[in-house]
This record gives structure tokens, C-alpha cells and sequence, in this order.
């Protein structure tokens, strides 16, 4: 028998053992150790990212995709990823031709994916997509409309737990206010309730404008352009949601506070609570250099269940390096912020993207970003236990991706009962390629490296990443193929 999975040592090692050599180990009893195990029915239980097949756990294997299996037609950008409380699995991307550009909805159908356009009835063109699931397979998908000018709006697409689709036809059917907004990002709550929030043009530049609906309810939208949870100054960027079972709900973005960029966050309490406004003094960054103005490497939220919170970003040090840093937050909402620009959670040496953040069901925190100290961008993570112990602490982060190659775009996931996976974008002899590790519960350690893209297709770039229901179904998504010939690609591990 297997003893119970330990924090760290010979069952960790196990496990990887497991995944790189396919052979089976014998399930150990249910309740010893395995709260964040995976599968094995009600008597016994299998280590994360395998199945109890004929009494023996074995590793769950990827349906990887062929190299003519790419979805939809050329120019595929933006892929984004879901599966449901249920385990049921879908993707997303926008389709751009030198002329215009349309938003993809990927849903399975019988033994392919059907494909769908619900921006086809609007002028104008889908840039900056986002796709959500819920608890029963509701979906949510957001896009933002360009049209000619710097005219845009932003449109959401929704589907019921049954399937049926409604999708907007009008121009009164957006979500956002003239002139302009961008940067759409959906969200479930785990009792079905939903969040949108975007960058909304207001009187005094662009603020983060919040969408809510309860389930069952209708949509609770902006009253007017300015009524948004940002400062009234400047402009707010790359507002992102987190939200957990409680009802609690972060969301962070960076904006000037007068100098330098900022990184902020409004967050609410339990479902019944409000959004916080920041006063001029509730930054999380230090205000001595600029926080990184990048789509990748923004203030990016987590929740855990019990309302634990943090929020990573990058940041220049005022020495040269630009670094990860992270602001964390009690379940009673008191947050603890870096207390000087050398208080970075990465080595304090050379050029940081990135940073991705992720609780565990147990309140594990893991972050992963990609870094050059001096021997080339390489992909790394750092693991807090839910006690607050690092034991992979970010000044000595564990290297995820192949060692002396280039690494990029890492994305990170995490299952209902504790499967972590992060993927990310690595440069082998054959080109650009998207990279895996897995592993299991907190104890466990990272599995081996997985090349999911196929070969000869061309650069595989910026994964995207899921896991969902009991079975912990896994989904990653990336665009690849020649430049303006890219088109979508999914990898899936499902459950046995």
C-alpha cells in the first residue's frame, strides 16, 4: 500500500515516478491523507492526476492534438478556456483577418467541437475575448466591438445551464457606455452568480466599471459612465476578477495615483456586501517607481475559500530589475503590502513578467511568472502552504521549464480538489512549443515537462488554462501556426 501522501519526500517522488514511467501503484484507504487526493471511490483513493483502473491508480493521459486538428479559420488570437462545476469543457478565441475579426465559441459536439460566431449580427470588429463557466454549464463570453475610430463597446454572450445561447443584435445590446471601453473579463461565483468587469471611458479617463447578476436575477449594470470603482483620475487598466464560495469578490488593476502607476483593488465581502471604492491612499505597490504597464504583467487577484487574498504584480526596483511583489489580505480583510521596493517575492535580479496567482481548495497559495536573471527567461513557481509557510519561496523559486531553454506566458490553473497545473510557452529545436507540469495536493511535488503542441505546425503561443469538476478535467488552449495563419489547438485531459 501507498502511505498517505506526505508534505514533501518519497511519496512526492512517487508520484512523479508515476507520471514518467505510466505504471500503477496501489490505491491507499480513502481519508488517510487524501482530502485533496483524486478519484478512487468511497474506499479507496488514487494520488492527483491518475484514476483507479482494475484496483491499481494509474497516470490519466492527454488527448494531445494532431497537427491538422487546428480549430476555425486562420488568425486565431486570444484563446481563452472554461470547464464547468460539472466538468464540461469550452473555448474561445477571435478569428482576425487583415480586414476585420470575429469572436469563436468552441463547445464539444459528438466527437468534434462545434463552432460558433455570436458577434456575426454586429458592424465592427471582436478584439479581447474572455470566456467563464458556471456550476451547471452556464456560460458567459464577453468581447469588445471595435468600430471604426476609437469607438468600441463591450457585449456579452450568454448560455443557459440547458444550452440555449442569446446573443446580442443591436448596439443597445451593450454592456458598456460610448465612446469607448475595453479589456472585459467574466466571472462565476460557485452558486451561480456572475461578474463583468471592464474599462469603461468616463469624464475623467477610464475607469473599472462592474456588472453583476445574481442567478436567476437580471443583469445590474452601471448607471452612468462615471459610476465606476476606480479614482475619478486618469486612467485605470486591466481590471481583473476574483471571487470565491463565500460571496467574496477582488478585483485589482493598476492606474496613476499623480506619478507613478499604481497597483489598486476594490474587493466586497460575502454576497450581500458592497464593492470598496480606494481612497487616494490605498495602493498596494510601493509609490517610488511605476508599476509594469503591460497586458502581462499586471495586478492579478486570488481568492482562497476561506477568504484569504493576495494580489501579485511587476514592478520596477529602482535598481535596473523589474520584480514580482505581492499584497496579501486576512479573510477579515486586513492586507499586508510590500514594505519597501528590495521586499520583492522574486530574486531581486533582472526582468520579471507576468505572475500568475493561484489558491488551492486547502489555502495553498501558488504563483508562477517567467524571469530573466541573466541566463535567459525561464518559467518559475512559488508555493505558501496554507499554514503561510513558504516552502518554495519566490527568492528560490522552483524552475518549471526546461532547464537552459526559454520559457514565457506561463498560465495557471487549480482543481476543485487540489490539481495544479501550469503551462507556458517554451523554445526547443523545433520552434515554440507549449509546455506542462503537473502535480498534485500541496504535499506533492511538480511531475516532468509535457510538450502538448503538435510538431510542424509552427510557433505555438500564450496558453491558456482549466480545470473543473469532481473529476478535475483538465483544458489548455493556445493559438499556433504561421504569422496571420494561426489557429486554435486544444489539449484535453479528461477523466477516465
Amino acid at each position: 500500500m501507498l502511505p498517505p501522501l506526505p508534505r514533501r519526500g518519497a511519496g512526492a517522488l512517487a508520484i512523479t515516478t508515476l507520471l514518467l514511467c505510466g505504471c500503477g501503484l496501489e490505491p491507499f484507504p480513502a481519508g488517510e491523507g487524501c482530502s485533496a487526493g483524486e478519484g478512487g471511490g468511497q474506499t479507496s483513493c488514487c494520488p492527483a492526476w491518475t484514476t483507479l483502473e482494475s484496483g491499481v491508480c494509474r497516470p490519466r493521459e492527454w488527448q494531445f492534438p494532431s497537427g491538422d486538428s487546428g480549430l476555425g479559420d486562420a488568425g486565431a488570437r486570444w484563446v481563452s478556456v472554461a470547464v464547468s462545476g460539472e466538468g464540461a469543457p469550452i473555448a474561445s478565441w477571435i478569428e482576425a483577418t487583415e480586414t476585420t475579426s470575429r469572436a469563436v465559441i468552441a463547445e464539444p459536439g459528438g466527437e468534434s467541437w462545434a463552432l460558433r460566431s455570436p458577434s456575426a449580427s454586429l458592424d465592427g470588429s471582436a478584439v479581447q475575448a474572455d470566456i467563464a463557466l458556471g456550476p451547471l454549464g452556464e456560460a458567459l463570453f464577453a468581447w469588445k466591438q471595435q468600430y471604426p475610430g476609437e469607438t468600441a463597446r463591450i457585449f456579452v454572450s450568454e448560455r443557459t445551464a440547458e444550452g440555449t445561447w442569446t446573443d446580442p443584435t443591436t448596439d443597445d445590446d451593450a454592456f458598456s457606455f460610448l465612446p469607448t471601453a475595453y479589456e472585459p473579463r467574466p466571472i462565476f461565483f460557485p452558486n451561480g452568480d456572475r461578474l463583468l468587469v471592464w474599462n469603461q471611458w468616463m469624464s475623467t479617463g477610464y475607469g473599472v466599471a462592474v456588472a453583476e447578476r445574481a442567478e436567476g436575477g437580471d443583469w445590474q449594470l452601471p448607471a452612468t459612465a462615471d459610476d465606476v470603482l476606480s479614482r475619478h483620475y486618469l486612467f485605470s487598466n486591466a481590471p481583473n476578477p476574483a471571487v470565491n464560495a463565500r460571496g467574496d469578490a477582488l478585483i485589482s488593476w493598476y492606474q496613476s495615483g499623480g506619478d507613478s502607476l499604481l497597483a489598486w483593488q476594490s474587493e466586497r465581502f460575502g454576497y450581500e456586501g458592497t464593492f470598496s471604492h480606494p481612497e487616494e491612499d490605498a495602493y498596494l505597490s510601493i509609490p517610488d517607481t511605476p508599476v509594469a504597464s503591460h497586458a502581462i504583467a499586471n495586478a492579478l487577484p486570488a481568492l482562497s475559500p476561506d477568504g484569504h487574498g493576495a494580489v501579485v504584480w511587476t514592478q520596477e526596483n529602482g535598481k535596473g530589475s523589474v520584480l514580482v511583489y505581492m499584497a496579501s489580505r486576512t479573510p477579515e480583510g486586513d492586507w499586508t503590502v510590500p514594505a519597501s521596493l528590495d521586499d520583492a517575492l522574486s530574486p531581486r535580479l533582472g526582468y520579471a513578467r507576468c505572475p500568475q496567482p493561484a489558491f488551492s481548495p486547502a489555502g495553498d497559495l501558488f504563483v508562477v511568472w517567467y524571469q530573466d536573471t541573466g541566463g535567459g527567461n525561464r518559467v518559475v513557481a512559488a508555493h505558501r502552504t496554507g499554514d503561510g509557510d513558504w516552502v518554495e519561496p519566490g527568492r528560490e523559486p522552483t524552475l518549471l521549464s526546461t532547464p537552459g531553454a526559454e520559457a514565457i506566458y506561463p498560465a495557471l490553473a487549480i482543481g476543485p480538489k487540489g490539481s495544479v497545473l501550469a503551462v507556458w510557452s517554451e523554445k526547443r529545436d523545433e520552434g515554440w512549443v507549449i509546455a506542462a507540469r503537473r502535480r498534485g495536493s500541496a504535499g506533492t511535488e511538480w511531475g516532468p515537462v509535457e510538450v502538448l503542441s503538435p510538431a510542424g505546425v509552427g510557433t505555438a503561443a500564450q496558453p491558456a488554462v482549466a480545470i473543473g469538476g469532481d473529476g478535475e478535467l483538465a483544458l489548455v488552449g493556445w493559438s499556433q501556426g504561421p504569422s496571420l495563419q494561426e489557429r486554435a489547438f486544444l489539449a484535453i485531459l479528461p477523466v477516465k
